[in-house]
């Protein structure tokens, strides 16, 4: 059985807002376009990404689940996540449409509103094993297209291999949202049909 914790605040809780405090630090340095600023990036892509690892350890072991933390760590994953490859779009040399950014933000919105009608109906909206699979692989493309960043001069990031990767893995991750946004539609369509699984 679930403990909920009678406070909402608390340690996982704490590490969930930290991880959206380090969004603005993150864009900022990845949109300095230089290697030092990439490098400065990537590790806090990096500690972002272990706060969420963190949270939902320390919640799960100290029992300190709570409703706001439920929604809010797959929020903070969605912003860190999404408001990068935004950052990429704006990056000329990387080559990303916005198109396949539009995508990817659609399925994120579109999820998200499905798990705020959830909790109001008092349905919350399990993470599928898609979603996380979708999660994993995009959290990869940005490291790998951050590390071309700090490896790869501009003029090099405009031919040849390191060109074409950043847009084929962005094409890949908004092909893994679209399928896990299926996924999610098919599993909770009792959702918005007013009708509640038990």
């Amino acid at each position: 059985m679930k403990t909920h914790a009678v406070s909402r605040v608390n340690i996982a809780n704490i590490l969930t807002f930290l991880r959206l405090l380090l969004i603005p630090v993150f864009l900022t340095f990845l949109l300095g376009r230089t290697a030092t600023s990439s490098v400065s990036a990537l590790i806090v892509f990096i500690v972002a990404s272990i706060t969420d690892y963190l949270d939902g350890l320390i919640a799960r072991k100290l029992h300190l689940q709570t409703s706001l933390g439920e929604f809010m760590d797959p929020l903070a994953d969605k912003l860190l996540v999404c408001s990068a490859f935004i950052a990429f779009a704006c990056i000329p040399v990387l080559h990303i449409s916005w198109w396949l950014v539009a995508l990817i933000l659609a399925r994120e919105v579109y999820v998200t509103v499905m798990r705020v009608v959830a909790l109001r109906r008092k349905a919350p909206i399990k993470t599928e094993f898609s979603g996380k699979i979708k999660t994993c692989f995009q959290m990869m493309t940005i490291v790998v297209i951050l590390l071309l960043l700090i490896l790869r001069s501009e003029v090099e990031m405009s031919k040849g291999p390191a060109a074409v990767i950043p847009s084929a893995l962005v094409a890949l991750s908004a092909v893994a949202a679209l399928i896990s946004m299926v996924q999610y539609i098919i599993r909770n369509r009792h959702i918005f049909s007013g009708q509640v699984e038990h």
